[in-house]
């Protein structure tokens, strides 16, 4: 078993980044102790968790708890996602979870792109931690109301296929 290990800062909450401005490669799968949630905004990847190798396309949402090991296999050149990490004074609760996959509807995507642009921007560190915090309700709330998780994890050329 792959040894969690912080990702955020002791008295962190949370932080969050688009991909394309932080490209790090790992080499073999990690475990964090906080949540996090990967937004697609554009272009394919595929996620390794655990065992489960996911596709992911613009408006997929992939949530990983503590508990899963994890790793980016692979991406196209246009892909970039918003990276977010939630240490437990922030992680959104409730009495569902929502699946590993969502595939979100047009209308919760944009919201969230709106709200992690102005996280990332805020001004300040409460604003910052403020819009991490709401961005992780939104998120929560548009991954139960998304397609079911075997759709959007399926292949790309297979959900074209489906829709």
């Amino acid at each position: 078993m792959i040894t969690a290990t912080p990702h955020l800062q002791p008295g962190e909450d949370g932080r969050c980044w688009r991909r394309a401005e932080r490209r790090i490669r790992a080499v073999e799968p990690r475990r964090h102790c906080e949540w996090a949630a990967y937004h697609v905004i554009a272009g394919q990847m595929r996620y390794l968790v655990d065992d489960r190798v996911c596709h992911a396309g613009p408006r997929t949402l992939l949530w990983v708890d503590p508990a899963h090991s994890h790793m980016l296999l692979s991406e196209t050149p246009d892909f970039d996602m918003w990276c977010f990490v939630f240490a437990d004074t922030l992680r959104p609760t409730g009495e569902d979870a929502p699946d590993l996959v969502s595939r979100l509807s047009p209308e919760p995507h944009e919201e969230l792109c709106q709200i992690a642009n102005n996280a990332a921007g805020a001004a300040t560190a409460t604003a910052r931690v403020r819009g991490i915090a709401y961005w992780g309700e939104r998120a929560w709330a548009a991954a139960l109301e998304g397609e079911s998780s075997a759709l959007a994890h399926c292949h790309p050329a297979a959900r074209r296929a489906a829709e």
